[in-house]
């Protein structure tokens, strides 16, 4: 069986570029700009982050309630970090100011790319393997089934061909058929070869 711990698919280092530009806005504005994604703050005395600054503590309390390990949260924190660009953006402004190209720096080095428009995309989405052959429920193997089908839809490339071959092969064909239609492909081939004894 093979364990694979879950990393923060974005850094610290990018999270304190991000938090620095809380210091421009209001306390409302930094509330609002996680609120508007469907974030929640986390309760004051679960915070473990210390700073005199009210606009920065603001934005961990909502900071350390996201799962930075977890790309559908991962995906809205991305779209909130957007909206903290635009909003520090003067408009005025020739050329691209220095702290965005820090930004775009620190999100390169996390596997992101930042376009002139402020968008964050993933320019090497993380590879997620899941090895089904340990599990024996049918309620966890149809979740583990439907979470496949989920990265097929966001990164086909990369949910195929990270399966190695003693896991569950899940392909394009299965995916356009409506999902859960996989099959062990690693013994043989519909050649009609019989696999090994």
């Amino acid at each position: 069986m093979t364990v694979t711990a879950r990393r923060d698919l974005v850094s610290p280092a990018v999270r304190n570029a991000i938090r620095s530009l809380a210091t421009d806005l209001t306390v409302r504005i930094v509330a609002e700009l996680w609120q508007d994604h469907g974030f929640a703050s986390i309760p004051p005395d679960e915070l473990r982050y210390q700073d005199s600054g009210q606009r920065r503590t603001e934005f961990m309390v909502y900071a350390e309630g996201v799962d930075w390990s977890d790309q559908n949260q991962v995906r809205r924190a991305l779209l909130v970090f957007e909206d903290f660009i635009r909003a520090s953006r003067n408009p005025d402004e020739q050329g691209t100011p220095r702290w965005v190209e820090d930004i775009r720096v620190r999100l390169e080095r996390d596997g992101f790319a930042l376009d002139k428009e402020g968008r964050i995309t993933w320019s090497n989405p993380p590879v997620l393997v899941r090895d089904l052959s340990t599990l024996s429920d049918a309620s966890r193997i149809t979740i583990e089934l439907e979470l496949i089908w989920r990265d097929l839809t966001t990164d086909p490339q990369g949910t195929i061909g990270a399966a190695p071959p003693s896991t569950l092969a899940f392909s394009a064909a299965d995916a356009s058929c409506g999902g859960h239609r996989g099959e062990d492909r690693s013994q043989g081939s519909d050649s009609g070869a019989k696999p090994p004894p």
